[in-house]
């Protein structure tokens, strides 16, 4: 997916296209070069105010004035990058690690304790 938009970083903005990939996410500035960031590199994004905002090692990135297709963008982005994941994890559709760890949750006043397989 590829979308128009205005890319936030630190006091600097500028108008780009940003376009979803296998790898990550490219932002290509009109008169520049593209900023790639792959999803290994994301700690964090999120819908905030009509934005999409991106948490990286070099700081907060923010995609605005996408208009309508905002939430679609952040779902598509979203999609690719549990997709990415989810091929760095498994290797020819078998996990390439296995664990377990203790668990608990609270539910309308029921709790649960156990081991939950990873």
């Amino acid at each position: 997916m590829e979308l128009e938009c205005v890319v936030g970083i630190g006091e600097r903005s500028f108008d780009a296209c940003a376009a979803i990939t296998r790898e990550g996410l490219v932002l290509r500035e009109m008169s520049g070069q593209p900023l790639i960031i792959n999803y290994a590199e994301l700690a964090d994004f999120r819908l905030l105010d009509y934005q999409v905002v991106l948490r990286t090692p070099q700081g907060e990135v923010r995609l605005s004035k996408m208009g309508r297709e905002t939430e679609h963008f952040h779902e598509k982005l979203w999609q690719a990058y549990n997709q990415r994941c989810e091929e760095a994890l498994f290797i020819q559709s078998k996990p390439s690690f296995e664990g377990e760890g203790l668990c608990s949750y609270v539910e309308q006043d029921i709790s649960c304790q156990g081991i939950a397989k990873v």
